[in-house]
């Protein structure tokens, strides 16, 4: 029987993690990313990330046409990706080969308040990210890789930090 083949290139993302902490010893770490979002149509949304471009939709009951995820549904997608996606830029500094990996990402939530109703408000109530990974390398070093990618994870340490937000507005009124 032939050995399973890692589904992350170690020395690959090695060599990217260690340019990415070169360049953040020269220049900082701080970064700042932008997206833009258009309404189109009811709850139709398009927008864009840098090269990246997105459409948004709510289900009918919700008011849309169903036609793309809804913007929630973009957000929790996005924290899995993020989760995994550390998961494969450490792995070489653990040297951890990954048969197969996947995130079960659940979030429970009060959307009273949003109906006009008494509620807690629409934030999240619990966060459970589920991980699973298929690895040939030792359990403790898939432990220290999973501890760092928690760690680096964005938008799991978001969830955790009290985090300043600030809804800057422009009304535009026609003459």
């Amino acid at each position: 029987m032939s050995p399973t083949r890692s589904r992350v290139d170690l020395e690959r993302a090695r060599r990217a993690y260690e340019a990415g902490r070169e360049h953040r010893l020269r220049n900082g770490g701080k970064v700042t990313l932008r997206a833009t979002a258009k309404l189109i149509e009811n709850t139709y949304l398009e927008g864009r990330i840098g090269k990246f471009h997105f459409a948004s939709d709510e289900p009918a009951e919700r008011g849309g046409d169903d036609r793309a995820a809804s913007p929630l549904e973009h957000f929790l997608m996005g924290a899995a990706f993020c989760f995994l996606s550390q998961v494969a830029q450490f792995a070489p500094l653990y040297k951890v080969e990954i048969e197969d990996a996947d995130v079960d990402l659940r979030v429970e939530f009060d959307d009273a308040e949003k109906h006009g109703l008494p509620g807690p408000g629409a934030a999240f109530t619990a966060v459970v990210y589920r991980v699973k990974i298929k690895s040939s390398s030792p359990a403790e070093q898939v432990e220290k890789l999973l501890t760092h990618a928690e760690r680096g994870c964005h938008t799991a340490q978001s969830f955790r930090a009290a985090v300043p937000v600030t809804v800057e507005t422009e009304i535009i009124t026609p003459e």
